[in-house]
C-alpha cells in the first residue's frame, strides 16, 4: 500500500493558503498543483514542468459492465487500453497518477465487484482514491451506503 507523507507546511500570512511538501510513492510534490486531466491533453502540445506532477485518469464502469467483467463474460483488455492510452502521456517516475473509477449506477457493488474496482485503480494509480458514486446519494440511504461502500473499500 502506498502512503502519503505530509512535510514542511507553510502558510501565507496574507492568503492564509496552505503549501505542503508530499511524497507519494517516491514522488515529491508542493501543494497547491493543478491536476491534469489526461484524456483532454493532445501530444502535440507540450506542458511546462513547472505546471506538471499530478495527472487524473477517469474510467466510467456501468455495474451490468463491472458484473460481466467479475464472472469473467466481458473481456479486461479494453479497460486496460482506455486507461493506458491517456496514462502514457504521463511520466510515470517522477509525476503523480490518480485513476477515478466513477458508477453511475445507484446500485452498490458486492465485495468481489469492489475488489475489481479497487484493483483496476490500485494499478494506475500513485494513491488508490475510492470510487466517485455521486449516484448513491439518489436515494434516500446514499448517506448509509456510501459508509458501507467504503467500509468494503477499506477492507480489500
Amino acid at each position: 500500500m502506498h502512503k502519503v507523507k505530509v512535510s514542511h507546511q507553510e502558510i501565507d500570512e496574507d492568503l492564509f493558503i496552505r503549501s505542503e511538501k508530499l511524497k507519494i510513492n517516491n514522488k515529491t510534490l508542493r501543494t497547491p498543483i493543478k491536476a491534469v486531466n489526461m484524456p483532454s491533453l493532445r501530444n502535440d502540445v507540450p506542458l511546462n514542468p513547472i505546471v506538471k506532477g499530478v495527472n487524473e485518469i477517469f474510467k466510467t464502469f456501468k455495474y451490468k459492465d463491472i458484473k460481466g467483467y467479475c464472472t469473467g463474460e466481458k473481456d479486461e483488455t479494453n479497460i486496460y487500453k482506455s486507461i493506458n492510452t491517456p496514462l502514457n502521456k504521463t511520466d510515470r517516475n517522477t509525476e503523480v497518477n490518480i485513476c477515478f473509477i466513477q458508477l453511475p449506477d445507484s446500485q452498490l457493488p458486492q465485495d468481489n465487484e469492489i475488489d475489481f474496482i479497487a484493483n483496476v485503480s490500485y494499478v494506475y494509480s500513485d494513491i488508490t482514491p475510492l470510487p466517485l458514486v455521486q449516484s448513491l446519494f439518489k436515494g434516500n440511504d446514499g448517506i448509509k451506503d456510501l459508509g458501507v461502500l467504503m467500509s468494503s473499500c477499506k477492507n480489500v
